[in-house]
């Protein structure tokens, strides 16, 4: 949804498919982790890798069966957890780290991806920011859900956003016009 927000710009909601691939990623390092534990535990004997292996379990049947969305476990602290869990296990430091690294990702992408048009340029907001000047800007079209952005060394940037219900196309058209101007 396009909200201006006192006049410091708009902002759009993204459609993004990344969030599904990435909870489905979450969920298949959650198994092998479970997989790493469980042979950890057969091998060594350890009690603590046969308390985690309980615990990762507990949480993903938790995530598979609860249909509500906000009270999943999130994946980044399920991968947290396993990262430092991993860290602290000789000769899988390494890959704890990787876990880390991964759940870092994960709560990247567990914001919404957002475009924002500002007083200063358009900020791309998702795994990554990116932050475009006015200046390096060509146009700005938005029709059908559809934003293109292209900038002045012949850079086309396009996005699907989410219906942009409530959204004054006149003023976002003078908007843009004003600031591409400038």
């Amino acid at each position: 949804m396009a909200k201006e927000q006192s006049g410091t710009g708009y902002v759009f909601n993204i459609k993004d498919g990344q969030v599904k691939r990435a909870g489905l990623t979450g969920r298949l390092l959650t198994i092998l982790a479970i997989i790493i534990f469980l042979t950890r535990y057969f091998r060594d004997l350890s009690f603590l890798n046969l308390i985690v292996t309980v615990m990762l379990s507990i949480f993903l049947i938790w995530n598979f069966s609860t249909r509500n969305k906000s009270k999943r476990i999130p994946d980044f602290l399920l991968l947290s957890f396993i990262g430092i869990s991993l860290v602290l296990i000789p000769l899988f430091n390494l890959i704890g780290v990787l876990y880390l690294f991964l759940a870092f990702i994960s709560f990247r992408l567990s914001k919404p991806a957002q475009i924002r048009f500002s007083g200063e340029g358009i900020i791309l907001q998702s795994l990554w920011k990116n932050f475009y000047k006015w200046e390096k800007v060509r146009f700005v079209v938005l029709k059908d859900n559809l934003i293109s952005i292209e900038l002045k060394n012949e850079k086309l940037i396009q996005f699907e956003i989410e219906d942009e219900m409530g959204l004054n196309a006149y003023d976002f058209k003078n908007y843009l016009a004003e600031k591409i101007s400038n």
